[in-house]
């Protein structure tokens, strides 16, 4: 997956990786934890976010670490990608169930993929 340009550039595009984690985290970086992960279809949310955060914390050495929102909506991409079953949790679907996109992160990961679910079953 690092070296595979195809891919890289098309969910690249698909989910705007290079305007929100830029900053943060370098590309290589969060496709080598794609790489590591992507045949682990039981890996959790929380997991994904762990690996992430801790390349953060690599990459900002003689910067605080601080908990962005976009860490949490990139884990969210990168563990749909493995495992559809699980949601994406970015500004298009709070737009959907009406929460505003700034107070997303508040919510737990299960807690709004249980209302999700909830309501693709209603």
């Amino acid at each position: 997956m690092e070296d595979n340009i195809c891919f890289r550039s098309s969910y690249e595009n698909l989910y705007k990786l290079g305007e929100g984690i830029k900053h943060q985290i370098n590309k290589d970086a969060y496709f080598r934890i794609f790489e590591s992960i992507k045949n682990n279809k039981n890996i959790t949310y929380d997991e994904v976010l762990k690996k992430i955060n801790e390349a953060i914390k690599i990459n900002n050495q003689n910067n605080d670490f601080k908990d962005h929102e976009n860490q949490k909506v990139f884990a969210s991409k990168m563990l749909h990608t493995i495992n559809n079953d699980e949601i994406i949790m970015d500004m298009n679907v709070s737009k959907c169930f009406g929460i505003r996109y700034r107070f997303m992160p508040q919510f737990s990961y299960d807690y709004l993929k249980d209302n999700i679910m909830e309501y693709l079953n209603n």
